[in-house]
């Protein structure tokens, strides 16, 4: 059965263009092979975990 459009706009993933600058998209690409990602997941994997340690940090911030 053949997808309609509304199924394929649901299921794509939705990127947005970001600068890097040209050091770091080695080092980018040899985290990403490293975990078998793309350099896409690699960042965005990097980014979230940036963003759970900073939370947790201002949780202890909080606490004190």
């Amino acid at each position: 059965m053949a997808r309609t459009k509304k199924e394929k706009e649901v299921t794509a993933p939705v990127f947005q263009n970001v600068a890097v600058f040209k050091e770091d998209v080695g080092m980018l690409r040899k985290m990403a092979a490293s975990e078998q990602r793309s350099m896409a997941r690699q960042l965005t994997v990097i980014i979230r975990e940036a963003d759970t340690a900073r939370s947790e940090l201002a949780k202890q911030a909080e606490l004190t």
